[in-house]
């Protein structure tokens, strides 16, 4: 249990981290392996934390790469008549 604590902790602080670096750059784009170089984590740690953050909806899997969800998506916004 103590582990399983721990572990929930790490990955907090990991999706922290990875948030602030897509808010401190909102075009980042990124595939999983590159990810994996830019944090140096190994494939499924990674994988796990931005999957989190998929599920979140901080960010969105586009192709093959994560973006954060806010950035490049169009939006329609109604003009009332006057």
């Amino acid at each position: 249990m103590l582990i399983d604590r721990a572990d929930a902790c790490r990955e907090r602080i990991l999706c922290a981290h990875i948030i602030a670096e897509y808010l401190a750059m909102p075009g980042l784009s990124l595939t999983l392996l590159q990810a994996c170089r830019v944090w140096n984590l190994d494939r499924p740690e990674c994988a796990d934390a931005l999957n989190t953050l998929v599920t979140t909806r901080f960010l969105r899997k586009n192709d093959n790469t994560y973006v954060r969800s806010d950035v490049g998506m169009m939006t329609t916004s109604r003009v009332q008549p006057t």
